[in-house]
């Protein structure tokens, strides 16, 4: 990806990696990934999103794995539920009930610690190191990469 000059050239060289990812398992869409990364092909910004987007579907099944994970989930339902919070209506998360603002920030350190268990399990010290020091610099180098929101799990509910 390095090698191209510019975004038109960088597009579909960008799609055609991520098309080939998606035609084989993830373990080993990630070590072609590492491997294209270790020789300068792909930059580690862009490494990122990608391996990100192969492991998804893992993150997915360790979050759904995780008793914590689902206790905080189903407490953040419950709350919202009750306290009708719906999060198409604008209001900032700074305004929402402190005991929500609380429950959600557990549940968003709880995914960005079991996403970051799932990334050193593929060698990604770096990645997992960046999310659970700085999760909104991993997210702008997810999104940033991909031109859009690629965010899931409790940050996708919110958009």
């Amino acid at each position: 990806m390095l090698a191209t000059e510019t975004f038109k050239e960088w597009l579909p060289a960008w799609e055609a990696l991520c098309d080939a990812s998606d035609a084989v398992a993830p373990p080993e869409a990630v070590a072609a990934i590492q491997g294209l990364r270790d020789i300068g092909a792909l930059s580690y910004e862009e490494s990122v999103s990608l391996i990100h987007r192969v492991i998804d579907s893992i993150i997915d099944d360790a979050l759904e794995a995780d008793r914590e994970f689902r206790r905080l989930d189903r407490a953040l339902d419950v709350f919202e539920e009750q306290h009708g919070i719906d999060f198409s209506n604008g209001v900032a998360e700074e305004s929402r009930p402190v005991e929500w603002q609380l429950l959600r920030h557990r549940h968003r350190r709880r995914f960005n610690g079991v996403t970051a268990l799932v990334l050193r399990r593929f060698g990604e010290r770096r990645s997992a190191n960046l999310l659970t020091r700085n999760p909104d610099e991993y997210d702008r180098l997810c999104d940033e990469t991909f031109g859009g929101d690629t965010r899931s799990g409790p940050e996708a509910d919110q958009r």
